[in-house]
């Protein structure tokens, strides 16, 4: 997927790690959505910095995002500080982070021509409704939520 939308540039979000990146194309192919994700999570500087330079599978993913006490919550209420998450026969197709109530932190595929953006909720949900057609799943994890049974 190549870009589609504007991204939106938003001062508040320049202290944060991951604000060198925001609306930025990268000068290789490699890193996902996962690192994206996952350095927008990360509170480490230097750790935020390898994460978005790498590519990540899923079950590694999970496994990071587990052990900084993220869990599937039964929700549908998109918070600040909330990992976003679209699986597709049990497989995890894309992840992203909010930002705010309205606005994540993303980025659509794993090529030097996928920018890191921000772009709005409403955008990122259109981008991967066909995986919900398709009988995939939206998740929503948060950080220091009781985790939903029979996950």
């Amino acid at each position: 997927m190549f870009v589609q939308e504007q991204s939106v540039l938003i001062d508040d979000f320049m202290k944060n790690n991951i604000s060198p990146y925001i609306n930025q194309l990268i000068d290789k192919n490699g890193p996902n959505c996962l690192v994206a994700t996952l350095a927008a999570i990360e509170t480490d500087k230097k750790k935020a910095t390898e994460y978005i330079n790498e590519w990540m599978q899923p079950n590694t993913f999970l496994q990071i995002l587990r052990s900084k006490k993220f869990e599937e919550i039964d929700t549908k209420i998109i918070q600040e500080g909330d990992v976003l998450v679209w699986e597709q026969a049990g497989l995890i197709v894309h992840a992203c982070y909010s930002l705010t109530d309205n606005l994540v932190f993303n980025k659509d595929g794993q090529t030097m021509f996928n920018p890191y953006q921000c772009i709005t909720v409403e955008q990122v949900m259109r981008n991967w409704e066909h995986i919900i057609e398709r009988g995939g799943r939206f998740i929503l994890h948060r950080k220091g939520e009781q985790p939903i049974e029979n996950i």
